[in-house]
């Protein structure tokens, strides 16, 4: 019966460490990030390669290390990030912060240099199969990134901001970047130079998508964690300019992407792609609500509020690829 006990109490403390694990890794955020790359690959890149009779040209097994070398550093990034911000965390939410708690806060730098080692390692793999080994220098720089904006520029007025946005929109850039030089290695050069431009201008818009979503979300999390912040001797952008000035560019910002996006869907009609200029406008609808919030948020909650808005603005500008993909 003791021997039960202890088996019984063992299997629970691991499952308390993996759930806890899984909480500070930010497993929601990973599966957004993979399932983008994924909807990428296969309905934005893909369509434009069948008409030439070609199929893409990393393998299955290429992509998903890649995607798992992408999700890897990230999670260490998250994991790095938490051990640094510990004491702004416990301030901002109280009993939220893992590290600590469930999980001892020793073991997150060896956390951190495990995920990260291997999504170095897994991007070594996969630069080298796409015949380009200088590739592996996108998940150093990932890594370094993350590092430094934990240890040093979250807490610098608009660099950390700009350090996120970055790396966002790179891990979504990598998609077309190792399949381009797959693509090269082997001479399979798409011939209908109309479609390829196409490919080669929809990644850019998604890549500035989620590049300025991300920075206007990083704004926001600033508004909404400034107490902890100002605590704690932080310089972010609403301590430095105050929260008045930063809701007005977080807003500014916003129209931008209104703007640029009504663009795009007026190329896309004149294509006669009806189904996602329209869905483009449930799009422009939460940008819009964005900005009516943004300029009337105050209280911290309405900051935490607006930062899942925005998570919802990323999450339907990536769903834009299905319809694209049934309209194309």
């Amino acid at each position: 019966m003791i021997k039960i006990q202890v088996v019984k109490d063992t299997g629970a403390k691991i499952l308390r460490y993996l759930a806890a694990f899984f909480k500070v890794i930010r497993w929601p955020n990973l599966l957004i990030m993979a399932g983008t790359m994924f909807l990428l690959r296969y309905y934005l890149i893909r369509p434009v390669y069948l008409p030439e009779g070609i199929d893409l040209q990393m393998s299955l097994n290429q992509f998903v290390l890649l995607v798992l070398s992408v999700l890897l550093i990230a999670a260490g990034g998250y994991v790095i990030n938490d051990y640094f911000d510990i004491r702004i965390d416990e301030f901002n939410n109280p009993g939220k912060p893992v590290l600590g708690r469930s999980l001892p806060l020793r073991s997150a730098i060896p956390i951190h240099a495990v995920l990260t080692a291997l999504g170095i390692l897994a991007g070594f793999t996969v630069s080298f199969m796409a015949g380009n080994i200088k590739l592996v220098f996108v998940h150093l720089l990932a890594g370094l990134l993350l590092w430094l904006y934990s240890a040093r520029y979250k807490r610098k007025p608009f660099w950390g901001n700009l350090v996120i946005a970055f790396v966002t929109a790179l891990s979504i850039a990598v998609v077309w970047l190792f399949e381009f030089f797959t693509m090269a290695r082997k001479g399979a050069f798409v011939t209908n130079q109309a479609e390829f431009r196409w490919v080669n201008t929809a990644m850019v818009f998604f890549i500035l998508f989620a590049f300025v979503v991300t920075l206007i979300r990083e704004m926001i999390k600033d508004m909404e964690d400034m107490e902890g912040d100002e605590r704690y001797g932080c310089q972010t952008l609403p301590l430095v300019m105050g929260i008045r000035y930063v809701k007005w560019l977080a807003a500014a910002l916003t129209g931008l992407c209104m703007l640029a996006l009504a663009f795009v869907q007026v190329q896309l009609a004149a294509m006669e792609m009806g189904l996602t200029w329209k869905y483009f406008l449930v799009v422009q609808f939460l940008f819009g609500y964005g900005i009516f919030l943004l300029l009337r948020a105050g209280k911290k909650e309405d900051f935490a509020f607006l930062s899942q808005l925005f998570r919802l603005v990323m999450v339907a500008g990536i769903l834009s690829l299905q319809v694209y993909y049934i309209n194309f």
